[in-house]
């Protein structure tokens, strides 16, 4: 168990979920796409019998015992027993047989690597770690911490999941050959999953699944080197199972904490000592509440407000009620002193149903907020375009805890004035606005969590990790700000806003600026303010933005990354068992997004430096690096900061394996595409009936 699903399962929620990107989201779990073509489904249908089982594969590899304390004893004794057991399996069938020598090549220079990277970890363990318990890590468990919560330890293939992998394939094509008539169907948004099994599909479309099949049985299994030593292991055991420690990501700039878990319990309860935003319960009310709004959706779907569908998808069925919500802290070691940040894991929760049916209605609406920005990249293209006078001052505004913040009728009330009396959109919203109400109410007074087996209720402001928080905060903003500008005398020339952090172009002095600011925390009564302010250089999001050589020739600002100073650089590390391409692109990213914020040449030279020195220390290949930062030039600039919308994916099934190293992505994409192409010869396309 990794750390990451050992703190998730101390928290009592699931830590498993689908990865469908590989880069910007969590790695617990991974999966590997092998896309198809779509298939030229005929008219015809013609039943076709194939007993789909997978049987059970008695090659596959195995964790063999190691040798030694070290990767290199494991590695030599591993290649004396494959060696072995080349012999056997060749004499006993060519079919599949195990080829190694690629793979212990690679093996051994990926985990001998990896290994001297760790010895030299240790020596900066704190570079990685902020250990604020009272306990001594051993070499050994900072060597397993300085992974990661992202490290995924070596594993293999179970016939289960992949039998369960190929029953999905199959029902997705016979899905769409069943709907081929209708290719371009929408989807209802709240729909609920179904599992409804179609019928067989063409013989065309039967044999191929049959073939599909047939190949993924005779698969080539590939021997597996542990990336963990037995000491290792034995420590992330320790771990896990020791109850005396919280382990968990930072709240920023990555790197883990380690605390005790009486501190960690004792800094959760200061917080939630505040009684104008919590109060304690007595009992845990998610059954009564599941239940009231049951009787709620009913009656709405009576009144005919919602469909048979929606109503469905918002009710509780009596086999899969919710479960009660968590609350748990992340460290914000970039604080001085160190702080907390609260987060309510509402998967699964009473509310999270209707949280989510909110925040679609909200989506469009955020967008179309003057001072809306979606994220770093945004605000790159706004300067990219914008001139700023000499005479103004650079600054940052923070709103104070904005979620726990927005009373309740204040943020209902501007959340309801947007969507029904001041839509940007001009559509009629297909909700009721009592009905939308009473929803908004539902999610916001709600709200009950547990922590340390006590049950509380947040009477003020709105949950961190329910679904419309975001939108309903940007909302609220929204309303305030236009209030508070258009009632000061001197408006700003830039006032952009992430949420609850605003970058401001205040057209006068610094004393002019603390003026404003004393005029903002003076007009509402838990909304606050605090902000940063120079003529020169500003860090905003994770951008600096200053005055230097660019800014005295043409008046736009410079641009360059921003990094906090507890920025860890914990990449993830190559020895993982990840996907192989999953390094590449993350090498990438970070490229990209560097590259997007230099609005220097020399600069992005010089932080592209800085990035391949975290990777190296990550493990991973110079090769690698200089091969994908061959790929981002600086001149790759100007296309890269442009907004750009996505082309729809034109394969609409997928071949969804949760990725495990003994298995080979090319081969299995190899047994696709020649199935299609070349045997079945169908277009890439489907036709129009």
């Amino acid at each position: 168990m990794t750390g990451q699903a050992y703190t998730a399962a101390k928290e009592g929620h699931d830590s498993r979920t689908e990865i469908k990107t590989l880069y910007g989201t969590d790695f617990t779990n991974n999966y590997q796409y092998c896309s198809m073509h779509e298939f030229n489904y005929n008219n015809n249908y013609q039943p076709y019998d194939v007993n789909m089982h997978v049987p059970n594969n008695k090659y596959h590899s195995h964790n063999y015992a190691q040798a030694g304390n070290n990767l290199t004893d494991t590695i030599q004794t591993d290649n004396k027993r494959m060696n072995t057991n080349r012999h056997n399996n060749q004499r006993k069938t060519n079919k599949r047989h195990i080829s190694n020598r690629h793979i212990s090549k690679h093996h051994r220079n990926r985990y001998n690597n990896s290994n001297k990277k760790l010895i030299n970890k240790v020596k900066d363990a704190n570079t990685y770690i902020t250990n604020l318990s009272s306990r001594t890590l051993t070499q050994t468990q900072k060597k397993v911490l300085t992974l990661g919560l992202k490290f995924v330890p070596s594993h293999t293939t179970h016939d289960t999941a992949l039998h369960q992998s190929l029953l999905n394939f199959n029902r997705s094509n016979r899905l769409k050959y069943y709907f081929r008539n209708n290719p371009n169907r929408e989807q209802h948004p709240f729909r609920q999953k179904s599992t409804w099994q179609p019928p067989r599909a063409s013989v065309e479309v039967e044999n191929y699944l049959h073939r599909i099949e047939q190949s993924f049985n005779k698969l080539t299994h590939k021997h597996i080197f542990p990336n963990l030593t037995k000491l290792e292991q034995k420590a992330l055991k320790e771990l896990a199972s020791d109850p005396s420690l919280v382990i968990k990501n930072a709240d920023k700039g990555s790197g883990i904490v380690v605390e005790d878990t009486q501190q960690y319990i004792k800094d959760g309860l200061d917080h939630l000592s505040d009684n104008t935003i919590y109060e304690k319960i007595n009992s845990d009310p998610t059954l009564p509440l599941a239940e009231a709004i049951n009787n709620y959706v009913a009656r709405t779907y009576d009144k005919g407000i919602i469909d048979k569908t929606t109503s469905d998808y918002l009710s509780f069925q009596p086999n899969k009620m919710p479960r009660t919500q968590q609350l748990y802290f992340l460290k914000k070691i970039h604080k001085t002193p160190i702080a907390v940040r609260p987060i309510v894991s509402g998967c699964g929760g009473p509310t999270e149903r209707i949280s989510e049916f909110i925040d679609i209605h909200l989506q469009p609406l955020v967008s179309t907020v003057d001072s809306y920005i979606k994220d770093s990249g945004h605000i790159i293209r706004i300067l990219e375009e914008t001139k700023i006078p000499t005479d103004c001052t650079l600054a940052t505004i923070d709103v104070k805890a904005l979620y726990l913040n927005i009373p309740h009728k204040e943020g209902v009330q501007a959340v309801i004035n947007k969507l029904y009396r001041n839509n940007p959109n001009g559509t009629e919203v297909p909700i009721p606005q009592g009905t939308m109400t009473d929803l908004l109410n539902i999610v916001l007074t709600k709200n009950y969590f547990q922590f340390s087996e006590q049950m509380y209720h947040q009477i003020q402001g709105t949950a961190m990790g329910t679904k419309m928080a975001p939108a309903y905060a940007n909302l609220f903003m929204a309303d305030l700000e236009e209030k508070l500008l258009r009632n000061y005398h001197t408006k700003p020339i830039i006032w952009k806003r992430y949420i609850d952090d605003v970058f401001c172009v205040w057209p006068g002095n610094s004393e002019s600026l603390k003026q404003f600011i004393d005029y903002l925390n003076g007009t509402h009564p838990t909304i606050k303010f605090t902000y940063e302010h120079s003529d020169k250089s500003i860090d905003f999001l994770d951008l600096t933005l200053y005055r230097g050589e660019r800014y005295s020739s043409t008046n736009y600002l410079d641009i360059k990354p921003f990094f906090k100073k507890t920025n860890k650089f914990q990449y993830l590390e190559y020895s993982s068992a990840h996907p192989r391409k999953t390094f590449g692109s993350l090498i990438k990213g970070e490229l990209t997004r560097l590259l997007r914020a230099c609005s220097n040449e020399n600069t992005y030279i010089e932080v592209a430096d800085k990035m391949t020195k975290a990777f190296r220390e990550r493990g991973y290949p110079k090769k690698l690096i200089k091969r994908v930062q061959d790929s981002v030039p600086y001149s790759n600039r100007i296309n890269l900061i442009q907004e750009r919308n996505r082309p729809p994916c034109t394969y609409d099934t997928f071949l969804v394996i949760q990725f495990t190293p003994d298995l080979d992505v090319n081969e299995m994409r190899s047994i696709i595409k020649p199935t299609i192409t070349e045997e079945a010869h169908v277009p890439q396309t489907m036709p129009k009936s």
